[in-house]
């Protein structure tokens, strides 16, 4: 028998049901902690979106890493039976160059047909659509079984007209946490305000889960699932961004199957069985910034992710 997840019944409800929930997460003194670790290593001024994780030293990347899994790792006891955190980094987002990012999935890093997964969106000060707060389609976590990776991204789905009465924008204060499924689609708002949009962002997976990498063979389009260590996604992140497998990874499983790339309209036909496709002008969340961000988080694809 496997383990519930959350040690309330109702969060472990809310959370499959709905694919996220946002809780009161953090103690005054733990946020306090986080603020002090931004301060210490990361910058006052930066533009567009800014992940910790890709512009940092691996030393840099390390330390910022086992400080919020440190920081973090009480609150995650306080909720959790059985998630096990992993590690996190700093997501931020500038008023200078911002832009909408789109509707998307995070990767899946254990076997979702089993166990659970859960990414943490902790940001350090109150958020809003005013300066960047994330938005998601409530339930969109059961439409689809695919794998997500950097050999298989996820695609990024702008906001039809008929899409968007569908999306919920979730203002979360500073010390909650909106808590998410990795297959739930979601994005975030551009930032209208004149401070940084800062959050700390953390990955749990079951602890009775084995990590796994899920990988493309570009040859003869098999599924290869890899053994992935409790570093693997701090460590490799940047072979694994270009769809790439590092050296002496253990191969675990191949397998052949469908692997659906969901788009505006997949969704709709998900949410109204009697929608027609059709061609349709996409429009972006903020018609004032329609800018996606695309290049800059194809590269990120969501390390651990958030946002």
């Amino acid at each position: 028998m496997i383990r519930p997840y959350f040690k309330d019944s109702g969060l472990e409800q809310a959370f499959f049901e709905n694919g996220y929930m946002v809780i009161p997460f953090l103690e005054t003194e733990e946020l306090i902690q986080l603020k002090e670790l931004y301060n210490r290593y990361m910058p006052n001024e930066t533009e567009g979106l800014y992940a910790s994780s890709l512009f940092n030293s691996a030393e840099v990347n390390r330390k910022v890493n086992q400080t919020i899994c440190n920081i973090m790792q009480s609150a995650t006891r306080r909720y959790c039976e059985a998630g096990k955190l992993l590690g996190g980094s700093f997501l931020v987002k500038s008023p200078v160059n911002t832009s909408n990012l789109p509707l998307h999935q995070d990767w899946n890093i254990v076997d979702e047909q089993v166990f659970a997964s859960a990414m943490l969106w902790c940001p350090l000060q109150d958020t809003d659509e005013s300066n960047g707060t994330m938005y998601v389609l409530p339930n969109s976590h059961r439409f689809f079984v695919n794998f997500r990776s950097g050999a298989m991204p996820s695609k990024r789905i702008l906001a039809t007209e008929d899409l968007l009465p569908y999306l919920k924008t979730i203002n979360v204060k500073a010390g909650e946490a909106l808590v998410y499924h990795p297959a739930l689609f979601h994005g975030s708002h551009p930032n209208r305000s004149d401070k940084l949009r800062i959050v700390a962002a953390g990955s749990t997976v079951h602890a009775d889960a084995t990590l796994l990498y899920y990988h493309l063979n570009s040859e003869n389009k098999a599924i290869e699932v890899y053994r992935a260590a409790e570093d693997f996604y701090l460590n490799e992140i940047h072979l694994l961004e270009l769809g790439k497998i590092p050296e002496n990874t253990e191969l675990l499983q191949t397998f052949q199957a469908e692997n659906p790339s969901p788009d505006a309209e997949d969704l709709l036909i998900k949410l109204n069985p009697n929608y027609k496709k059709m061609v349709k002008q996409e429009i972006p969340i903020s018609r004032q910034y329609p800018g996606s961000g695309k290049r800059f988080w194809s590269k990120l694809q969501n390390f651990f992710k958030l946002n």
